[in-house]
């Protein structure tokens, strides 16, 4: 069921709606308070929809259940970005980058931002 939950909480939030997509993350984690994804996903939708605070708490959250995650990392020094946290933003970014699975596109998206916060 938190399956599902997850599930219509992405598609929320690819549309734009991030208050539905904010409540079907919080029901998975409701289902089950360890769910990294329920937090992880909520704190994007609560950063898409410019409460940072928010985002920051779930991120926090996400971080006590899986670490080793360069979208997570990624993720969260993105949010610490827009909040102008520059320095957790430069924090986690490097650490995304010193992870193995990063891809690509990430790694490019996140040599920007920390030339943006170099400068």
């Amino acid at each position: 069921m938190e399956d599902e939950f997850i599930k219509y909480g992405l598609i929320s939030n690819i549309e734009g709606n991030y208050e539905t997509a904010i409540e079907q993350f919080t029901k998975a984690i409701n289902k089950n308070d360890q769910n990294y994804k329920g937090y992880l996903y909520r704190a994007i939708a609560y950063s898409n929809k410019g409460e940072y605070n928010n985002a920051l708490k779930d991120f926090e959250n996400a971080e006590k259940l899986k670490k080793d995650d360069d979208e997570f990392y990624y993720l969260r020094g993105k949010t610490y970005f827009y909040n102008q946290n520059f320095n957790n933003a430069k924090i986690d970014l490097e650490k995304a980058l010193t992870i193995n699975s990063i891809n690509e596109e990430n790694k490019e998206n996140i040599n920007k931002l920390l030339k943006i916060i170099n400068e």
